[in-house]
């Protein structure tokens, strides 16, 4: 799930944005193909699972295939630096230091959004949070609106501040 999301990032920045639809939605058909497929054989809850899993995967392939084309992922690793001797080695990535700050942002994130479910079921069992889970998950699918705005409109603000800025010096 990083890689293909890390891919995304790559067809943000490129401001190819067709090119992130088209692995998305490649994963989801796969992944609705095979839990159709599944459905029909009675398979688990673990097997739509895997499914999950398969799909994801073969979507990361997907769009480091397509997005090699764009960016040389090579750059990012500074051969000189990197020592198999110590298990620290990746630490000494260069790209590591700079994803710290967004590395904590989604972990505070994450427990920050679902800190209150770990306490409903606490105090109040599964009941409550399967009453409380609708509401949310409909409220997680409307901050999506916001969020893909933002997304496609980033690459264009941060190349027209750049633009700016340049005019200014």
């Amino acid at each position: 799930l990083s890689i293909k999301t890390s891919t995304a990032m790559v067809f943000h920045a490129f401001q190819k944005l067709q090119l992130s639809s088209l692995v998305d939605l490649v994963a989801s058909l796969l992944f609705v193909f095979f839990v159709v497929f599944i459905s029909f054989s009675n398979g688990s809850v673990m097997d739509i699972m895997f499914i999950w899993f398969l799909a994801t995967l073969i979507a990361a392939f997907l769009g480091v295939f397509i997005s090699r084309n764009l960016f040389n992922f090579g750059s990012l690793f500074d051969t000189g630096l990197i020592s198999f001797k110590s298990i620290f080695s990746f630490f000494r990535l260069k790209f590591f230091k700079d994803a710290l700050p967004a590395g904590f942002l989604f972990i505070v994130s994450t427990i920050y959004n679902r800190v209150d479910i770990l306490i409903l079921q606490h105090f109040k069992g599964s009941e409550a949070v399967a009453s409380y889970g609708l509401p949310y998950r409909v409220y997680d699918q409307t901050i999506l609106i916001a969020a893909f705005l933002m997304a496609s409109l980033f690459p264009i603000l941060a190349k027209s501040f750049s633009e700016n800025k340049k005019h200014e010096l």
